[in-house]
């Protein structure tokens, strides 16, 4: 199983797109740094299920973006990644499963730091399977929240916040 982990601070460029850096998984563990900081580790594979998440209707993914494309990560950064949010931070966590055209993924895409009242993050599971030419496709997806203090739970959960 190989696994990627991205993450992006917003930092609004001359073209209004975010900046991102890239880690490398090691050993179950992920290297990450930015200019400004040191290198820290991470656990790469998620310590999530589907079953934890509120699932969300492919019919509406279709209408923010395609659900399929070469790259799966410009396909989940196209669905869920919006400009009009600014979350604090971005991170995109991929683990591969199988081989060839059996060949699986699971992600882990996660806002957080939201300018929104009630709630404060929000975290998207999405599996996808890679297709015989080659493009990768959503076969489901879910999403959980954070929701800000006094609004509701302050950890990841299925539930909505108030």
């Amino acid at each position: 199983m190989a696994a990627e982990f991205y993450s992006c601070i917003p930092m609004m460029n001359n073209r209004g797109f975010c900046a991102f850096w890239t880690a490398i998984a090691l050993g179950g563990l992920i290297f990450a740094g930015t200019p400004s900081q040191h290198l820290h580790a991470q656990v790469a594979s998620p310590s999530v299920e589907r079953r934890n998440f509120r699932p969300i209707p492919l019919r509406d993914l279709q209408r923010t973006g395609s659900l399929v494309n070469r790259d799966p990560r410009l396909l989940i950064y196209r669905l869920f990644a919006s400009m009009d949010e600014f979350p604090q931070s971005e991170t995109l966590q991929i683990d591969y499963q199988g081989g060839g055209s059996k060949m699986t993924a699971i992600a882990i895409f996660t806002k957080s730091g939201l300018p929104d009242d009630s709630v404060a993050g929000l975290r998207y599971y999405l599996e996808l399977r890679r297709q015989s030419n080659g493009q990768w496709q959503v076969v489901w997806a879910g999403v959980q929240s954070r929701c800000q203090p006094n609004r509701g739970h302050q950890t990841w959960s299925s539930q909505l916040c108030v």
